[in-house]
């Protein structure tokens, strides 16, 4: 699996995003900017905002407001971009989903993950049960929200068991936590306990991206990201099929393909024109339906590595992996977007 990992670790991050707002360009254009929201890596919540007219993205990190600034970029097609100061790529799916490549990351968090920003305090549109898919460590889990009651319960599989409950970490279910709309980040904060805190935004009730937090040495220290993406318990796996992008934690863009094999109703992923697994019905996890979990080889050690793969059918793939036993930073997520 070293080569999956190799080319397709996004170790981190979503943010939220609102179009056409307007403002005027060099030449007295109307510049159609888009704006986006979410996870940095380790305790970095930004703000990015692309002037798609005068080709300009500039950032705003809220945890840490010197490390804010613009560049500019230059298309490359629909879906990828790049940043011409440092020849760093990053992706987007029209206006709802961004991924940038962060070069200065440590090993365990490479990438900025967004989303389109919305300006809401999150009511019963995010009501429901989403799939979750942990960035440090490779988990998975449910977590349902009760947008009524500003309540949401957490259950993780953190064994790579295909269930809940058979593990004695307090990790694995959170039960009865509180949440509520912060008007500093625009987003929801989740106070989990006194020492941790998270940070999520959403998109069309479908995805969230969350940025989390841990009080240490008397500071807020980040704690990797979770992204959730609604669940459905109605897969159809030929929804699956296409053409991807990934951006690597150093800005280089991973393309990659699913392919759907009528005949033997299966997934078939590609890198490179090269097979590297497959995906079937039967790889659904039964307590975590929309969940599909396969094995792949990992080349240096030959020892098979499991994987789960998060379906948004028609945009977005989230792959979270357990990484090489004994190798700390090893395990962990990456994101794919459909290309257009």
């Amino acid at each position: 699996m070293q080569k999956l990992k190799k080319y397709l670790f996004l170790g981190s991050c979503f943010l939220l995003m609102l179009v056409f707002l307007t403002s005027c360009s060099n030449d007295n254009q109307i510049a159609i900017t888009e704006k986006f929201a979410g996870s940095g890596g380790p305790g970095d919540f930004y703000k990015i905002t692309l002037n798609m007219t005068d080709n300009i993205i500039e950032y705003e990190n809220l945890t840490n407001i010197e490390d804010s600034g613009k560049e500019s970029f230059k298309k490359i097609n629909n879906n990828l971009f790049e940043i011409e100061k440092n020849a760093v790529y990053f992706a987007k799916l029209n206006d709802e989903i961004l991924i940038v490549g962060d070069e200065t990351a440590n090993d365990e968090e490479g990438l900025l993950t967004a989303v389109k920003e919305i300006k809401t305090e999150y009511g019963n549109d995010i009501d429901g049960t989403y799939n979750v898919a942990t960035s440090l460590e490779g988990w998975v889990g449910i977590v349902e929200i009760d947008a009524t009651n500003n309540k949401l319960n957490v259950q993780l599989d953190t064994n790579y068991s295909g269930s809940f409950g058979d593990n004695s970490s307090e990790e694995e279910i959170l039960d009865n936590l509180d949440y509520a709309y912060n008007d500093n980040y625009d987003a929801i904060e989740i106070i989990e306990s006194e020492t941790f805190k998270h940070y999520g935004v959403f998109i069309n009730n479908e995805i969230g991206i969350f940025d989390s937090y841990m009080w240490e040495n008397n500071d807020w220290v980040g704690d990797g990201m979770f992204i959730l993406v609604k669940q459905d318990n109605n897969v159809e796996l030929s929804e699956y099929a296409g053409d991807y992008y990934s951006v690597d934690k150093d800005g280089t863009v991973i393309p990659f393909n699913l392919n759907y094999n009528s005949n033997l109703e299966e997934v078939e992923i590609y890198l490179a024109d090269e097979k590297i697994e497959t995906i079937s019905s039967s790889d659904e996890l039964k307590n975590l339906p929309g969940v599909f979990e396969f094995e792949i080889q990992d080349e240096d050690t030959g020892k098979f590595e499991t994987h789960r793969a998060i379906f948004l059918p028609g945009k977005a793939i989230v792959v979270a992996y357990e990484g090489i036993e004994g190798q700390e930073g090893s395990a962990g997520l990456f994101v794919g977007i459909k290309a257009e």
